[in-house]
């Protein structure tokens, strides 16, 4: 299974899931240039070593007040598929400190 830890570059910003592993939204972490759009498995876990920081996961609008899920050091979230449909253009990070590290590992059929 791929994976990377990205920095999420500037608190309150929100961040693409695909633009981080494939490097497109310019922050910090090993890019996967030709990552899938979708994959069957993602996992997402907080940094060990963010501390208190929040990393909250959701669509587009996600915010501190509106997400899908709330993550701190070392939680993790898993979704799976029996196909390739988890989208990772529509799927979205956002920290409440600047410099909050996220671990993204993803699966495809």
């Amino acid at each position: 299974m791929p994976g990377t830890t990205v920095t999420l570059t500037l608190k309150d910003t929100n961040y693409r899931i695909h633009d981080l592993i494939t490097g497109a939204s310019g922050a910090a972490g090993h890019a996967f240039p030709n990552a899938p759009r979708s994959c069957r498995e993602l996992s997402i876990t907080g940094d060990p070593g963010n501390g208190a920081t929040k990393v909250f996961f959701g669509d587009a609008s996600v915010s501190a007040t509106d997400f899908g899920m709330q993550l701190i050091a070392a939680q993790g979230l898993l979704l799976r598929s029996d196909k390739n449909d988890i989208c990772l253009i529509g799927k979205f990070l956002r920290g409440d400190v600047d410099a909050a590290k996220v671990d993204v590992h993803w699966e495809c059929a």
